[in-house]
Parts: C-alpha cells; sequence; structure tokens
C-alpha cells in the first residue's frame, strides 16, 4: 500500500474535484477504520490522502512530485567497483564460440554485399581507439601538466573534438556517431584561416590523476548512506496524523471525532460513525484555514472562531451543532518528561486565556537532545521557571473552573522523580563549561572555536609556503627540493605527442580529401555550366539559321508568285516607253515589286 499514490488510496483519479475526493474519503474510511474490519495504519493513510489533496497548495506541489517520479528514467545497472572480485572465466568451449564469426548479411537484391560502408566505419572505429588512449594518458598527469599539454600542444580543432567526444561518451550510446559529426562539422572550418585560436584551452572534464576524499567528503558520504538507510527503513511506515475518530467508551456505538494542533486539541459531540466522519472533514478544513499564510492576521481566537464557522458553513453544518469542546496540551519535557492535559473548555475565550498564559513556558519543553538545555538557561533561571510554571497551571486550571491541588501534586512528583536525568544534564554541563576553561587546542572538538588572530597567523604562513613553493617551482627540476621535483613524464608525453601527430595526420588527410572532393564537385558544376552554355548558344544558332532559310523560301515563293503572263508595263498602264523613260519606268515597276512583296500600301 505504501507504493501506492495516495489518489489510489482513494480510489479517485487525479483530476477529481475536491467534493469527490471528501466523498471518496468517508467510504474508504467505512472500510479501513479498525472497527469496521481494517487497520490503524489503512485508516491513517486514508486521513492523510484526506489532509494533502484537499488542501491546494499540498496538493500542487504531491502533484509535482508525483509526476517527477512517474517520468523518472530508469537507473542504470551499477558498474563494478574496482575492490570486488572478477567472476571466474569462462570455459574454452564459450571462448571460441564467443570468437566465431558472424555470418554476414546477405545482400539486398541478390547480388554480392557492397564493401563500401565499411571502410567510413574502420576509420571511425580507429579514430575512437586514438581518443580513448589519448584519454587515458591525459588523465595519468597531473592537472598543471595536463592544462598545459592541452593548451600548447592540442590545436583548436583537436580540443573541440575531444571535449564533445568525452560528453557524448558520459551518456549512453552514440560514440561513433558524434565523433563523426565533430569531425565532418570541424573540417570544413579548419580549412578556413582565422576561425580557430590556438591560443584558447577549451575547459575538459577530466578527473584529476590521484583522486583522493577528505575527510569532510568522507563524512558527507556517510550521512548521505545512513539517510538513504532510514528512508529505506520508514519506506513502509505511515506517518501518525491530527485527526482520529474513537469510541466514547468500551461497548458503545457513538463516536466523536478530533483533532489535535498546534498545542491544542478539538472533539465534536457523541454522534454515529457516519456523523462523525463528515464532523472530521469540517475540523480538517478548518485545520487548514488556520494554518494558511495568506489568512488575515488576527488573534488566536479571531481566527478559530472564523475557520470554524466557515468549515462549518461549506460543508453544511451549523457550528452549534457540532458542541465542540478544547483541550490545552502544555509541553513541558525538561520539567515533567511528558505533556501536560488541561482540563476540558466549550469556550474559544477560555482556551485562548489558557494558550496564551502558558505560552511562556513552551520553550522548556525538550527534554535535553544532543544540546544540554544548560548551555541556554542556567540552573537558577531554571528553577525559577520551573516555580513559575507551577503558578501558571494552578492559574490555568482556575481559569478553567477546576480544582489544581491534585494536578499540582502530579506534577510535583514527577519532577521530582526526573531529578537524576537533570544532575545528569548539569554535570554534562559542567564538564563543557570546564572545558571551555582550557586551551582551544586541548577541547574537544564539539566545543572548539576559531580564533581569528591565529587563523590569520596561519593563513600568512601558508601564503608565505605557497609563494616559496611557486619561486622553487620556476627553476629548474634539479635545483628544486626533492618534494618539488615530482614524477618523471616524459615517456607519457612523448607517447601523448606521438598520438597527437598521428590524430592530426588523420585530421589533415581526411581534411584533403573533403577537400578534394569539394574541388571535385565544383569541377563537375563548372563542367555542367559550360555544356549547358555550349548547348544554348548551338540552339540559338541553330534557330536563326532556321529563320533565314525561312525568309529565304518565302522570298523566293513571292518571286514565283509574281511571274504571270502580265508585264510589268501592262499593269502600270504603259505600253511603250524607249530611251530615258525606258528607265524611268524600270524603277517604277521595281518599287511596286518591292512595296507589292512587303506588303505596303
Amino acid at each position: 500500500m505504501s507504493c501506492e499514490s495516495l489518489y489510489d488510496v482513494l480510489l479517485v483519479d487525479q483530476n477529481a474535484t475536491l467534493d469527490d475526493i471528501k466523498l471518496a474519503f468517508k467510504k474508504r474510511a467505512l472500510q479501513v477504520h479498525p472497527d469496521k474490519g481494517g487497520s490503524k495504519e489503512a485508516f491513517h493513510l486514508v486521513y492523510q490522502a484526506l489532509e494533502t489533496l484537499a488542501d491546494p497548495e499540498a496538493r500542487a506541489k504531491y502533484d509535482n512530485t508525483l509526476s517527477q517520479v512517474k517520468t523518472r528514467p530508469e537507473q542504470r545497472p551499477h558498474q563494478r567497483v574496482p575492490g570486488r572480485k572478477k567472476k571466474a572465466p569462462k570455459k574454452p568451449g564459450h571462448r571460441a564460440a564467443e570468437k566465431e564469426p558472424k555470418p554476414k548479411r546477405p545482400a539486398a537484391h541478390g547480388g554480392k554485399a557492397s564493401t563500401a560502408p565499411a571502410a567510413p566505419a574502420t576509420q571511425q572505429s580507429k579514430q575512437t581507439k586514438l581518443l580513448i588512449r589519448i584519454h587515458d594518458l591525459l588523465k595519468q598527469l597531473p592537472r598543471h601538466v595536463r592544462n598545459d599539454v592541452i593548451c600548447k600542444q592540442f590545436s583548436q580543432k583537436q580540443r573541440l573534438i575531444l571535449e564533445r567526444w568525452m560528453v557524448d561518451m558520459s551518456t549512453e550510446g552514440g560514440k561513433e556517431r558524434s565523433l563523426a559529426l565533430a569531425t565532418e562539422s570541424l573540417a570544413a572550418s579548419a580549412r578556413s584561416p582565422g576561425t580557430a585560436q590556438d591560443g584558447h584551452c577549451s575547459v575538459l572534464a577530466l578527473p584529476a590523476a590521484s583522486a583522493s576524499f577528505s575527510r569532510k567528503e568522507f563524512a558527507k558520504q556517510t550521512a548521505k548512506r545512513t539517510k538513504r538507510k532510514r528512508n529505506k527503513e520508514s519506506k513502509g511506515k505511515v506517518r501518525s496524523t491530527a485527526g482520529y475518530l474513537k469510541k466514547d467508551s468500551r461497548g458503545s456505538l457513538a463516536y466523536r471525532a478530533g483533532i489535535c494542533f498546534d498545542s491544542f486539541e478539538m472533539l465534536t459531540k457523541k454522534c454515529d460513525f457516519q456523523t462523525a466522519l463528515e464532523y472530521l472533514v469540517v475540523l480538517t478544513a478548518a485545520k487548514q484555514k488556520m494554518r494558511d499564510p495568506k489568512a488575515p492576521d488576527l488573534h488566536f481566537e479571531e481566527r478559530l472562531q472564523a475557520a470554524l464557522v466557515s468549515s462549518a458553513k461549506e460543508h453544511g453544518k451549523d457550528l452549534a451543532d457540532l458542541r465542540l469542546s478544547f483541550v490545552l496540551i502544555q509541553a513541558a519535557g525538561f520539567f515533567i518528561g511528558i505533556s501536560l492535559r488541561a482540563p476540558t473548555v466549550r469556550s474559544i475565550d477560555i482556551l485562548g486565556r489558557m494558550r496564551c498564559f502558558m505560552e511562556a513556558f513552551r520553550q522548556y519543553a525538550k527534554n535535553g537532545g544532543n544540546r544540554c538545555i544548560y548551555w541556554q538557561y542556567s540552573p537558577a533561571h531554571l528553577q525559577d521557571a520551573w516555580e513559575r510554571f507551577q503558578k501558571g497551571v494552578a492559574h490555568a486550571w482556575e481559569i478553567a473552573g477546576a480544582n489544581s491541588t491534585d494536578i499540582l501534586q502530579k506534577i510535583q512528583a514527577l519532577h521530582k522523580g526526573r531529578t537524576e536525568f537533570r544532575i545528569r544534564q548539569l554535570q554534562k554541563w559542567e564538564q563543557g563549561h570546564m572545558a571551555m576553561q582550557d586551551k582551544n587546542w586541548r577541547r574537544p572538538k564539539r566545543l572548539r572555536t576559531p580564533l581569528p588572530f591565529r587563523a590569520q597567523k596561519y593563513r600568512k604562513v601558508l601564503s608565505e609556503r605557497e609563494e616559496c613553493r611557486r619561486m622553487a617551482l620556476e627553476d629548474r627540476k634539479r635545483h628544486r627540493p626533492r618534494g618539488l621535483r615530482g614524477q618523471n613524464y616524459s615517456r607519457k608525453l612523448l607517447a601523448l605527442k606521438r598520438l597527437l601527430a598521428r590524430w592530426e595526420s588523420a585530421l589533415k588527410r581526411k581534411a584533403r580529401l573533403l577537400d578534394k572532393a569539394r574541388r571535385k564537385v565544383i569541377e563537375e558544376k563548372k563542367a555542367q555550366r559550360k555544356k549547358t552554355q555550349e548547348e544554348r548558344r548551338r540552339l540559338e544558332a541553330l534557330n536563326q539559321k532556321r529563320l533565314k532559310e525561312e525568309e529565304r523560301l518565302r522570298r523566293k515563293a513571292l518571286r514565283k508568285r509574281m511571274r504571270s503572263d502580265l508585264t510589268m508595263d501592262e499593269i502600270l498602264g504603259r505600253h511603250d516607253a524607249d530611251g530615258p523613260d525606258r528607265k524611268k519606268w524600270d524603277v517604277l515597276r521595281s518599287w511596286a515589286f518591292i512595296r507589292c512583296s512587303t506588303g505596303l500600301s
């Protein structure tokens, strides 16, 4: 039941209204109450669902938490711890079975399988292996050496590729794909000068060479494990709730609804089980109105009266029908070890007066805990507070109209029984107080106080040591102190330099191939453009030749049509012409022919 949501506990939908939730609570309470065949834990869980889902702010927070739990991805399997033993090696038969090559995938159309895509995959895996080796060598170097290598020996393109590969490697999958995309996207930028700045060093998320936890980190990890263990143990438990239903007496069928919060308790009149459930819903609504931070700032009596009246009106009840009674609960753990219950009263004003009078003694409610109360108050002050507490109890009982003799005798007996506890607390305080008189470094760690002058002097010494160390590191290694000479990383740096050279040559080869492919594409586009222009010119020449031939044929047809039995002289009305007139008539005939052939009037 602990794995179910509060909506599943009430058997309602997540979009249910407030009335639906209250109705579902009444139905479920009839099923899970201990007197109806259920259990106390089940009833507390149902009432907890009502308290959470009936409050708008609490419901919004719960819905947000529920959505985060539903959308949370599955946990990854735990990685193998280095200290654990490895599994036993498999039998030779299993190894042979593992080394058997897998059958090749047949071709789609029945022909031979193409081996073209295999080349980029092999090249890609080689680059990945190269990056893995470079990453491992960088992890083995100290931080300052690694930063120096990354800034001086890596190019901008190599830094970006390595950083992207490390980011993608931290997530599941995508190692090969991310490397190919990074290489192809940066190969083009490498051709254009001025885009990459080798002096810039990108931040690479590499762990330090020697990873060791400090005491503070170890304490934090231990505290987290303890907290997880406690949460796991208390996962199935149901927290106690403020509202309840109880029988008036044994064998009786009458119930009373009650709720306890803010150091007082409210009880309704005796009624049947169904009516008691309705009264419990009213009291829960009043509690939520009392704790609403947006409520007007009024006195305790006015706020409680307004909350009860409005809650009863919302649920169709009259406040007088509930016949409420109130009980003040005063915490006094240090004095008597238990909480003190005041006499039952019927008036809110009397409850407010008693609560206001006993409010001053709530600061002595703690039983001591990890920190002794004597660190806050002196023994004389506590003795005076005990005398005032007795007088306050007597006055509160007088306000309630009850005799205070019996209760004073009871609390005095309880106070006397707590004498040993107070003596132990006083001794603990005296020991700590005596320890505070010693020097700071002789005290227990929980009682030590930071000394500003000593800390300032210590910081000055540390700064001087750091300055000496920095100046010694600037000298040659043979002139440094032995503690600052460090290890010899020449072999690792040489191996890293060779790997970077191989990687740079591979990147250049990849860039040359991409540049060659780009130039080939450009040449193909130029050849296609030239071929298109030549074809267009050829078509234009053919078109002009066709037009000239059509014009020639048209003129030839006109000449043939003009050759008939009639002569030009007959057309112009001239019979004979000799001498200069003959030339004149020839010119006129030619103009007439041209005008007829061109269609001019």
